[in-house]
């Protein structure tokens, strides 16, 4: 009897192996389909894009609070502030954003419901929904990293201020 149990558990498992590859499988293949690693791609170049603007801002107002002159900022430091920025835009890879994708997309989508999404992406009119996409996240990701600048001041100044506290005079 234990040896019934025990190939009926094998088999189970060994199913549910073949379940999960085909799964990674179809995800990976939408991956690809639907250019998810070159949308990510597509943030990542506009972000490294923003961050010397980015990094310019954020110096600037850390000078503000401090109460020093903006006008002295020293080009080393602005230059490691833009050096900063740029790494942290890019501190995933695409590839990686891709894999982490893969890994959360669709845990209650059955294996019907991805066979069913990969040829709706693969139909022309899933193209065309891909292509809207990839152009819509460019606007997007510059929209977005301008915003973020625009509402960085006043983070920056609260950190400033917490900062302070720290060491009153």
């Amino acid at each position: 009897m234990k040896h019934i149990i025990f190939v009926i558990a094998l088999l189970c498992s060994v199913h549910a192996l073949a379940d999960e590859a085909s799964r990674k499988l179809k995800l990976e293949q939408l991956v690809q389909v639907t250019g998810v690693q070159k949308m990510f791609q597509q943030q990542i170049d506009q972000a490294k894009l923003d961050a010397p603007e980015i990094g310019k801002k954020m110096l600037t107002q850390i000078f503000k609070d401090v109460g020093a002159k903006v006008s002295q900022i020293p080009a080393p430091v602005e230059n490691i502030m833009n050096k900063y920025v740029e790494r942290m835009s890019s501190i995933f890879t695409a590839k990686e954003h891709a894999e982490i994708w893969i890994n959360s997309y669709g845990k209650n989508l059955s294996e019907t419901d991805l066979d069913t999404i990969l040829a709706f992406y693969q139909s022309p009119i899933g193209q065309r929904e891909i292509d809207a996409t990839q152009t819509a996240l460019t606007e997007y990701s510059k929209i977005v990293n301008l915003e973020t600048q625009n509402r960085m001041s006043s983070v920056i100044s609260e950190m400033m201020t917490e900062l302070k506290a720290l060491n009153p005079k």
